[in-house]
């Protein structure tokens, strides 16, 4: 009796630190990208922003966010677009120009977003339709 007293309180003990360590989420375990996350089609020098989520219970102080476009069938680094920039609104980065920087040619890339120290994240592959005679546009603030 009094070892079937003691393994339930084992037991319960055990199943309440498992609820109490399962509210502490890891920052890499609660972030995720939002958008793109279907192909979509635009033109070198357009403005863009990547939409995120930081989970159900966000960090007290913000991690920077970073983006940077590379080649889809390569891989290889195109440009980096978001430099470490504060997550403070919690929803997307800053605007910027898909810059497509010495690479200047149409095809099919991707971003990768690097949030805090968490292991980046691919976003869907897109199409750039790269024009010599377009303008790069001004990006909202």
């Amino acid at each position: 009796m009094v070892f079937l007293n003691i393994f339930k309180t084992v037991s319960f003990l055990a199943f309440v630190s498992s609820l109490v360590s399962a509210q502490t989420v890891d920052n890499c375990d609660a972030f995720r990208v939002t958008s793109p996350i279907v192909f979509f089609t635009t033109t070198a020098g357009q403005c863009y922003e990547v939409s995120y989520d930081l989970g159900p219970n966000p960090p007290e102080t913000p991690a920077p966010i970073s983006v940077d476009i590379y080649e889809y069938g390569t891989g290889n680094f195109v440009s980096n677009v978001v430099n470490e920039a504060p997550t403070t609104n919690g929803i997307t980065t800053p605007w910027f120009n898909v810059d497509l920087g010495e690479t200047n040619r149409s095809g099919t890339y991707y971003f990768l977003v690097t949030y805090d120290e968490c292991p980046p994240i691919a976003t869907s592959p897109f199409n750039v339709i790269y024009n010599p005679n377009s303008g790069t546009a001004t990006c909202p603030a």
